[in-house]
Order: C-alpha cells, then sequence, then structure tokens
C-alpha cells in the first residue's frame, strides 16, 4: 500500500489510520508548493491532483474519508469501526465523512449529536 502525501493536507488523517492499524505502507510525499500533485505522473493516480490517494490491491483511492473507512472495513479484526448494519456504524460514517478540518463541515446543529445524527 502506497500513500501520497503532504504534512499541510487531510492525507495525515489517512497516514494516522495506517499507524493505528499497524500495517505496512509506502509513504510517498508529493510536495504541493513545488506543484508536484499537478505532474501527469500524480494525475495518473488522481486525477483531480489533490490529496490524499493510495494506491492498493491495483487501483487508486481518494477523498479522506473514503480511505479512512475503506481501511476499517479491510481490516476489520483491528476493530475501528462499529458492526455492519448497526445504528452505531451510521453515526461514525457520518462523523468522518463530515469531519472536514476548517472548511466548516463537520460542526453541530440544534437536535443532532455530534456525529450529526438525530438520536
Amino acid at each position: 500500500m502506497r500513500l501520497y502525501f503532504f504534512q499541510q493536507s487531510r492525507a495525515t488523517r489517512v497516514r494516522w489510520m495506517l499507524e493505528e492499524l499497524g500495517i505496512p505502507y509506502e509513504l510517498a510525499p508529493v510536495d504541493m508548493m513545488k506543484g508536484e500533485h499537478k505532474q501527469p505522473a500524480y494525475l495518473k493516480v488522481h486525477p483531480l491532483g489533490a490529496l490524499p490517494a493510495i494506491e492498493d490491491d491495483g487501483g487508486s483511492l481518494f477523498e479522506s474519508a473514503a480511505i479512512i473507512m475503506q481501511l476499517a472495513d479491510k481490516y476489520p479484526e483491528k476493530n475501528l469501526a462499529p458492526a455492519v448494519g448497526s445504528y452505531e456504524r451510521v453515526k461514525s460514517r457520518k462523523l468522518c465523512s463530515s469531519s472536514g478540518g476548517g472548511s466548516g463541515e463537520g460542526g453541530t446543529s440544534e437536535g443532532l449529536d455530534s456525529s450529526g445524527v438525530r438520536g
């Protein structure tokens, strides 16, 4: 597994998840300040040239929330996600997908718990 990484991006969320899983991975630095994320080689991994992205099982996956949820599903023995079909899983998915670092996402609303789900 290869993680395309820039420190000042949401790739840090994915790196944290990989460390929590304790699985081997390759860190592939991409210097956004030098425009490396817009080079043809990286655009083959992520067509929009954003970070993070991972290559795993012969394909690429991007968007930090999608990557984190996929990793939790791929390694269920690590118990980093609630059971499939449970209400707790819905809450965890909502929290993961709405926790956008400073973009105005992920806040709480009246009548909703901190995950954004009524209950």
